[in-house]
């Protein structure tokens, strides 16, 4: 039974035999526009749909949480971060970079959300009478 619905975030899956189309999208996370009986359409994506076993589904837009994230190294309990460290906009963006990351680096990684914005107020000039 197909589950995936409009809206749903799949990765695709690499097959034997595949379509440039797809070539360039292989193990991306791509947002599902429409579903038509077995095949489903790509939101950004130009041609006909695609087969629905080419994908898996990897989470649901309201499971993927939203906000500003940066990744940073830990060493012996200090932490590393990077003198300018990317942002990522998703915490499915972030785990899949510091996964990557991990694999190709070694160490240990960990991600970051902000959870609260506190800017220094601008002080107001005041004028005194000479």
């Amino acid at each position: 039974m197909n589950t995936i619905k409009a809206g749903d975030i799949v990765r695709v899956i690499k097959a034997k035999a595949i379509t440039s189309r797809l070539q360039s999208i292989i193990g991306k996370d791509v947002r599902v526009a429409d579903v038509r009986g077995n095949y489903l359409l790509i939101d950004g994506m130009h041609g006909g749909p695609i087969y629905y076993t080419r994908f898996e589904k990897v989470a649901g837009p309201e499971e993927i949480k939203i906000g500003k994230y940066i990744i940073s190294l830990e060493r012996n309990g200090d932490l590393l971060p990077a003198e300018k460290p990317r942002q990522y906009s998703s915490d499915a963006q972030a785990l899949k970079v510091a996964e990557q990351m991990a694999a190709k680096h070694g160490g240990k990684f960990l991600i970051f959300k902000a959870i609260g914005e506190y800017e220094m107020p601008v002080a107001k000039p005041s004028f005194r009478a000479l």
